[in-house]
């Protein structure tokens, strides 16, 4: 390990706190579905897996 100097640890703890708040802000925001656009492919196929609602908008779930 190796010594950092007091600017430098002063700098990585607002990286963390920042990265914190930011990953934070992200979870409660999320919505409770989303939408999905379908474009037909030039070549194969395309199979959903549940199929998509008639809505177009999958419900989101939480993480497990």
């Amino acid at each position: 390990m190796t010594m950092r100097s007091k600017p430098q640890l002063i700098a990585l703890g607002l990286v963390v706190s920042g990265l914190a708040l930011v990953a934070g802000g992200s979870l409660a925001a999320q919505a409770t579905s989303f939408a999905v656009t379908l474009v037909p492919p030039a070549h194969g196929t395309l199979r959903l897996s549940p199929p998509l609602p008639a809505d177009g908008r999958y419900p989101a779930t939480p993480p497990r």
